[in-house]
């Protein structure tokens, strides 16, 4: 199972933007609607993608293209390989979609905890609502 990462870094607000997302579609939206925040701020264009990002096999080389011209501003996506097995064969019964959805949610909740949000609480649901759904 996958999950990807996206990491942004702006020139002028302090911290770095992560998110975690179950598809790499969802990964290359919100890569998009990142770099084009920090476009905005520099009052440059924003990344040159017509209809969904997902769909775009150049979607990434157009984010570093778009950025190349903002000092400090990047974004990019960190594609992170999981070993699943122990939840799917721990009687659950849920499909790699969703424990990968559920990592993902996990992971912005440890990304939130660290940066000061108290997210826990909206996992922790998640999670619960996620298993006793499950057959």
């Amino acid at each position: 199972m996958r999950i990807w990462i996206v990491e942004g870094a702006h020139p002028i607000v302090p911290g770095r933007p992560m998110t975690a997302h179950a598809t790499k579609a969802s990964a290359l939206r919100e890569a998009v609607e990142l770099a084009d925040m920090i476009l905005d701020s520099a009052d440059l264009p924003h990344v040159d993608v017509t209809g969904d990002p997902a769909a775009d096999p150049i979607c990434q080389e157009k984010i570093d293209s778009a950025l190349a011209d903002v000092d400090s501003g990047d974004v990019w996506i960190t594609e992170l390989k999981i070993d699943a097995s122990p939840v799917v064969n721990a009687g659950n019964e849920l499909d790699a979609a969703q424990v990968a959805y559920l990592m993902a949610v996990a992971c912005n909740d440890m990304v939130a905890q660290a940066s000061g949000l108290k997210r826990l609480a909206a996992a922790s649901q998640a999670w619960r609502a996620a298993t006793e759904s499950a057959p």
